[in-house]
């Protein structure tokens, strides 16, 4: 359940934070501002399908450049946010359900089981088999 909370915090943190320290404060607070609506969308929005040409539209900008003041501006790629949130809400269930870990994938927008391992396994080190059971609550 902490490592799940961490991983959730780590998120917002990467949003807010894990900035280039390039662009001054005023500048980074602004294109955050800017992007709200594309975390919202995100959020509301992640077992689904989602493509930069969608997020882009959300915020008036072309593809090229949302990825590129996405980027600047949090440190990584839009598309790799929306995988980061997945794998958080992912660990949620696996943390506090027992549904199935397919449906777990396809419930947070994995539309490929091995896909959704590799991730999961990339982001905390563990299968996500493995990651229920060291850290699910019964």
């Amino acid at each position: 359940m902490i490592k799940s909370l961490i991983l959730k915090l780590s998120t917002y943190l990467l949003r807010y934070l894990d900035m280039e320290e390039d662009e001054g404060l005023p500048g980074r607070l602004k294109n955050s501002l800017r992007l709200e609506p594309v975390f919202s969308f995100i959020d509301a929005n992640y077992s689904s399908k989602i493509s930069l040409e969608e997020l882009a539209a959300l915020v008036n900008m072309s593809v090229s450049n949302f990825s590129s003041v996405f980027k600047k501006t949090f440190g990584i790629s839009p598309l790799e946010y929306v995988i980061r949130v997945r794998i958080v809400k992912a660990s949620e269930l696996l943390i506090s359900t027992n549904m199935k870990i397919i449906n777990i994938a396809s419930d947070c927008g994995f539309f490929s089981m091995s896909n959704f391992i590799e991730c999961f396994r990339k982001y905390t080190g563990k299968t996500p088999r493995d990651f229920r059971k060291t850290y699910h609550v019964k």
